[in-house]
């Protein structure tokens, strides 16, 4: 008997994951026998939809003692020492880098532990996919090392691919090369860099796009006159420098003398903090509007830009992947400004918006929009976007290439 064991943070539960309900449905379609999802935590009791053929197993809760008892031996692991001395070679041996080691350690530990207790019921075979590159995947890595596991295969995004994202240190990954199966990344810039950055072999790494739905509704010009509608979806947290896209448009606002109606989709630590800065701007310059939407589901998002006629949708994180949510507006023929970082560059192009450099200003920002909105053929940017998101990140031939690699995977 064939198991397949999807390994998530929380998917189904709601609390983030959202670009996941585009391919669930997918898992329920693969050659295995059995399909499981094993969340990590469940934030909510609120559960998204999933094949009624797919399995949701839970960790059962791990005893506390053995997260004390890890920190206290952390010294006589392998996994410790081994970076410990990449650490040292590197030259970035210091306090942090060794109380971050420490915290990966135990944690995977942990994992393994509560992996290991969900595996018991399960027979046969087991192929494992993790759908983050980080301690779960860590975790089943370990436990293929013991012989529980046949298969180990994981996805990598941004947080879990860019070590830049971690202050320059994301530790234990370099430790997994060789018992992983494959590790597929977003984009081709992406492989290149996980190469080169954890000295995996290109065997071992694959590019699985993710995809979105290709909308059947017609790709209209968009009057530019004296009113446009911006969009930006993000988690509201430090590195998406939310506060950077209201500094921008604010700007723009004042020097065209142009109402700017900006939607902000997303939640986060930071978001009560944005919103006071968005009225304070707002109460000052009355061509400037903000509404901030918090968290919504994917089919909540996609209905959101049905509705709507974005002039564009705007990013200015300081690092990403390949951003479904760029996917999602792009499939709607919204051009789009962002920064040329991570896997951005595969996605917005000068054809179907602005790539600004890594670390644009706010000017830099100003500049890009009045090019796209000012341009004769701005309704080339429109259908280019929808064209491009069609032709490389159309959901249902991605996810079906994705799934019949993990078939063969498996068979190998």
């Amino acid at each position: 008997m064939k198991n397949l064991i999807i390994l998530t943070e929380s998917f189904p539960f709601d609390g983030g994951e959202q670009f996941i309900e585009s391919e669930v449905e997918y898992w329920a379609k693969i050659n295995f026998d059995k399909v499981y999802i094993v969340p990590n935590s469940h934030p909510t009791i609120s559960i998204r939809n999933y094949p009624s053929s797919i399995k949701v197993l839970e960790k059962p809760p791990v005893n506390k003692l053995f997260k004390f008892i890890f920190i206290l031996f952390v010294w006589c692991f392998d996994l410790f020492w081994k970076d410990f001395f990449y650490l040292i070679r590197s030259k970035k041996l210091n306090f942090n880098n060794i109380m971050v080691l420490v915290k990966a350690i135990v944690v995977t530990k942990l994992r393994v532990i509560g992996l290991k207790d969900v595996l018991k019921e399960i027979k046969g075979d087991v192929l494992i996919y993790s759908y983050w590159n980080d301690v779960d995947f860590y975790a089943a890595c370990e436990l293929k090392k013991r012989g529980s596991v046949n298969k180990v295969i994981s996805r990598s995004h941004g947080y879990d691919c860019y070590e830049e994202r971690r202050k320059g240190y994301m530790p234990l990954k370099r430790q997994y090369k060789n018992l992983v199966d494959r590790v597929f990344l977003l984009s081709d810039s992406a492989k290149k860099y996980f190469k080169a950055q954890y000295n995996y072999d290109l065997e071992k790494l694959g590019i699985a796009r993710l995809g979105v739905d290709i909308p059947q509704q017609k790709i209209v010009d968009i009057a530019q006159n004296n009113k446009i509608e911006v969009l930006s979806i993000s988690n509201c947290i430090a590195i998406k420098r939310v506060d950077k896209i209201i500094e921008v448009l604010n700007k723009y606002s004042l020097i065209y003398k142009v109402q700017v109606e900006w939607t902000h989709i997303g939640s986060g630590e930071l978001f009560e903090s944005l919103k006071q800065k968005s009225l304070l701007y707002m109460k000052n310059n009355h061509y400037f509007k903000a509404q901030f939407l918090g968290s919504m589901r994917n089919s909540d998002v996609k209905q959101n830009l049905a509705q709507h006629t974005y002039s564009f949708f705007i990013n200015a994180s300081e690092s990403e992947g390949v951003p479904v949510s760029i996917m999602e507006a792009m499939s709607y023929g919204v051009p789009v400004i962002a920064p040329d970082i991570g896997g951005i560059s595969d996605i917005v192009t000068s054809e179907t918006g602005y790539l600004l450099n890594s670390n644009p200003c706010i000017d830099d920002y100003v500049i890009a929009i009045h090019k796209v909105l000012s341009d004769s053929k701005y309704v080339k940017y429109r259908e280019n976007a929808f064209k491009l998101v069609k032709d490389k990140y159309n959901r249902n031939k991605n996810y079906e290439s994705f799934i019949n690699a993990l078939s063969k995977i498996s068979n190998e």
